[in-house]
């Protein structure tokens, strides 16, 4: 899965589904948001999207193309529903504050103006945090997040 702005006020999501989604969680400014679902595989797949968009896709062979649009904010999940490993998640947000993870759990909101907000940290298996952060012109401010694995 992959992402490019295309002005207008509108942002362009491109689901290649083939096996697997690429990048597995992604965040999106607020705005118009168009996805693109294209089956790039021989075989049946589904984009099923549960969330602030509900809809189920079929895509039953190589080329097929369907449109639609996300209209307000919020967590979209995307399943293939015939192979239950495809899954992604796209967060739509009505602002541009918001950042994905590095491999090392790294991650950097730029140019957000002074003031106190809420930050909300977002995990698949292990949940949601919130922290309040209070942001100084001219500094950084640093957050340390810890999750706990559950116990089996």
């Amino acid at each position: 899965m992959f992402f490019s702005n295309r002005g207008e006020g509108r942002s362009f999501l491109k689901i290649g589904v083939g096996w697997t989604f690429r990048n597995p969680t992604l965040g999106f400014p607020g705005g118009l948001l168009l996805i693109l679902a294209t089956n790039q595989d021989p075989i049946h797949h589904t984009t099923h999207l549960y969330g602030s968009l509900a809809a189920n896709i079929s895509l039953p062979f190589a080329g097929v193309q369907v449109r639609t649009t996300v209209t307000r904010p919020g967590m979209i999940q995307v399943k293939c529903d015939i192979h239950g490993w495809m899954q992604a998640f796209v967060r739509v947000d009505d602002h541009p504050f918001h950042a994905v993870s590095d491999p090392d759990g790294h991650f950097r909101i730029p140019n957000i103006p002074p003031g106190s907000y809420r930050l909300e940290i977002w995990h698949e298996k292990l949940g949601s945090q919130e922290r309040t952060v209070r942001v100084e012109k001219g500094k950084t401010e640093f957050v340390e997040i810890s999750y706990s694995l559950p116990e089996k």
